[in-house]
């Protein structure tokens, strides 16, 4: 016999009702009505499929009519008919219609966007700042969930390990993200959770990382001649030692921005932690181990190819296992390459402004920058010729060049004051080129 309105809303809980053994009340064609020892009384759809029963719970009533139960059931009779699981298609519905509130929903929706209104350089910088760390941490929620709090856990998480740029990039993005949303009413009920002005929050933490002293060299660089590495991770070494870049910028080294015949690396803005262009001078013995990788004729644009990697490029991973292997756990890292040729290169007392330009931590504005690069770069490319022969000498234990320049005529006063207003500098967000200029009369 059917159930009626008037019959379901009589029914109570009877004695023999459990809290795993509801009273059950059949509809037909499947449809029951389950009385609960709560009181609550809730539709359910029972069928077998592959020799299995199911239950699809349907409503509670009274909020579903019993009308509508009786809709909702027969819809599920006919995916049977056509020999579909009912559970599995429901299943999959209710996963799109979250995905549609999901935030990488709303986040593709803007890359597209963007990859319509901006150049292919800042399109691809884009993707790889949200593929790499906002799709990782907000993806799968649901864009209304996402907070400050969680935006903050982010970010913090990288500028304390030294990523301040790219933290700055990320809450760039996300306001970006959220005004586009918001601006094209793509759902309703949705506010931008970051407030104005915050990145100037956002300050840079210097990161300490383990490096060896300059008389620790040879050792390291016989370790490194003799270790059981593979080659790609041996003439990454090198590479570091040579250029003493960051080693993210050298695993995503391409051919494309290599010039042999300028002897000049040129790495671009989006590849850069400050988000400006670098251009490292060559020198000869770096000339030669790119001509080495490039006589392998690996079919890649990474220099640095690896076919275990997804991206295509051997991993920094690589590097810390060869030293770990090595013995220098805790003692010298691969970023430690550039802390050692900086105290080296101030220690021997070449030009500071040439230095910090190499190291790529003098940034300021564009216009400057490019001036600073076009002044300076005929000294920097006689340091990094200078610091390769000294490497090449160090190596084999000749400490002469080096113990030279110790030694050099040139006045301490003037240094340390340009050392102490540089670190003045790096404390504020204010700088001025007077130390700078200063600098340029000890040469």
């Amino acid at each position: 016999m059917s159930l009626t309105d008037t019959a379901i809303k009589k029914l109570k809980p009877s004695e023999k009702c459990k809290p795993n053994r509801p009273d059950k009340y059949a509809d037909g064609g499947g449809l029951w009505l389950y009385v609960r020892n709560t009181g609550n009384k809730v539709f359910m759809a029972v069928y077998r499929y592959m020799g299995k029963q199911h239950e699809i719970t349907l409503g509670k009533y009274p909020a579903m009519s019993l009308s509508h139960a009786r809709s909702e059931n027969l819809k599920i009779r006919e995916l049977l008919e056509q020999g579909k699981n009912p559970k599995d298609i429901i299943k999959a519905e209710k996963a799109k219609k979250d995905n549609q509130t999901s935030f990488d929903f709303f986040a593709q929706k803007w890359l597209h966007h963007q990859k319509n209104t901006v150049s292919g350089k800042t399109y691809e910088r884009d993707l790889s700042i949200y593929n790499n760390h906002i799709k990782k941490a907000f993806g799968t929620k649901d864009i209304h969930a996402v907070n400050l709090t969680d935006i903050l856990t982010l970010t913090e998480n990288l500028t304390n390990q030294g990523a301040t740029y790219t933290a700055r990039r990320i809450i760039g993005q996300l306001n970006s993200i959220y005004s586009f949303v918001v601006l094209k009413q793509l759902t309703p009920n949705l506010y931008n959770p970051i407030p104005r002005n915050i990145r100037r929050t956002i300050t840079h933490k210097e990161t300490k990382y383990a490096r060896i002293k300059i008389q620790e060299l040879p050792k390291l660089m016989q370790g490194i001649d003799t270790a059981n590495i593979e080659p790609m991770t041996r003439y990454g070494f090198y590479l570091l030692a040579y250029t003493f870049v960051r080693t993210g910028e050298l695993l995503g080294m391409t051919w494309q921005e290599i010039d042999l015949n300028a002897k000049v690396w040129r790495i671009p803005a989006h590849r850069m932690k400050n988000g400006l262009p670098h251009i490292v001078p060559l020198a000869p013995q770096v000339i030669e181990i790119l001509q080495e990788i490039k006589s392998f004729g690996f079919n890649s644009d990474y220099v640095l190819y690896s076919n275990r990697s997804k991206t295509g490029t051997m991993s920094e991973n690589a590097f810390t296992t060869a030293l770990k292997r090595m013995g220098y756990q805790g003692k010298m890292t691969g970023h430690g390459f550039r802390g050692l040729a900086s105290t080296s290169l101030y220690e021997m007392q070449y030009n500071p402004k040439a230095i910090e330009l190499q190291l790529a931590h003098i940034s300021r504005d564009k216009t400057e920058r490019a001036y600073n690069d076009a002044e300076m770069l005929p000294k920097r490319i006689q340091m990094m010729n200078d610091w390769a022969n000294i490497i090449d000498e160090v190596r084999q234990g000749d400490f002469k060049t080096y113990q030279n320049r110790l030694t050099a005529d040139t006045s301490t006063d003037q240094l340390t004051l340009f050392l102490e207003r540089l670190n003045q500098k790096e404390k504020s967000m204010n700088t001025t080129t007077a130390p700078l200029l200063e600098i340029q009369a000890m040469q």
